[in-house]
């Protein structure tokens, strides 16, 4: 059969096996998706999935397939595309991408000369060095971080140019914001200055991000922008609402995944999406 869709991403799509976070947004969709739901139902054009019963486990199947691989980057996921989302030929190629893309832009910027750091499997790209090559020329912070963001934006469009080209319709995310934890960190004096101003310009670097995927993939033939860093942030504050964040600067809870896959149902369906729990309300019209 023929899957609805096929996630792409890194440890926020990969999900609860490392953070012990349940739901994931695949599995949530899943359900919203597999034929003959019993918790979903279609009223008044609206989507609705109802997961008020407490004693009710959402799985993974084969409607929505997870190809979340911690730790990757754009440049890994677009080595692997074609093995990972292209052959199961699904109707949607959701791309869930770019945190860990700000974090070796960021390395990039600021240890140039520096060995890059060890922390990637020994499959994955070493993409320090290759934003390293990107920001190069920059002459200022300010061109270095549209550099920096211009290319994450293209490797995006090159994922999603190539779901495309075979008939699949491309759902490209935003870049989600950093947890709440961050303004903690930010605020404490004992906290390096320096790892205080990376972080600082991270949040600046997401923002530019989103800017040019919502201008250029959103303008793209058949692909459509889901803008999760928009129903995850603060207006206040910009960063995650607490609710959403596992608590450190980059990872969802499983509210936060609930969130997303309302926001993606959306995007995908072009209809009102309602998700309800016993403690909250989703919705995304």
């Amino acid at each position: 059969m023929r899957p609805k869709a096929v996630a792409i991403g890194a440890s926020n799509t990969f999900g609860g096996d490392i953070f012990v976070v349940s739901p994931v947004y695949t599995q949530v969709l899943e359900e919203l998706f597999r034929p003959f739901s019993k918790l979903v139902s279609r009223r008044g054009g609206e989507l609705f999935l109802d997961l008020r019963n407490p004693g009710y486990e959402l799985e993974d199947g084969n409607c929505v397939i997870n190809s979340g691989v911690p730790g990757d980057t754009t440049y890994d996921m677009m080595a692997r595309f074609e093995e990972d989302v292209l052959q199961w030929s699904p109707e949607y190629a959701i791309i869930q991408a770019g945190t860990n893309d700000i974090g070796a832009a960021l390395e990039a910027m600021r240890e140039p000369e520096a060995v890059s750091p060890g922390r990637r499997e020994p499959e994955q790209i070493d993409a320090v060095q290759l934003y390293r090559s990107v920001i190069r020329d920059a002459g200022s912070q300010n061109s270095t971080l549209r550099l920096a963001a211009a290319q994450i934006t293209e490797n995006l469009l090159d994922m999603s140019r190539r779901a495309a080209s075979r008939g699949i319709i491309p759902v490209v995310c935003t870049i989600p914001p950093y947890g709440n934890a961050l303004e903690d960190y930010l605020a404490d004096k004992s906290q390096p200055k320096a790892e205080q101003e990376k972080l600082a310009e991270g949040k600046r670097l997401i923002s530019i991000t989103n800017s040019l995927i919502v201008a250029n993939c959103g303008r793209e033939p058949l692909t459509r922008v889901a803008d999760i860093h928009s129903a995850l942030a603060s207006r206040e504050t910009g960063l995650m609402q607490p609710r959403y964040s596992h608590g450190d600067l980059v990872h969802l809870s499983g509210p936060g995944h609930i969130m997303v896959a309302t926001v993606l149902a959306n995007a995908i369906t072009g209809m009102p999406c309602r998700i309800q729990t016993p403690e909250h309300t989703y919705l995304v019209s």
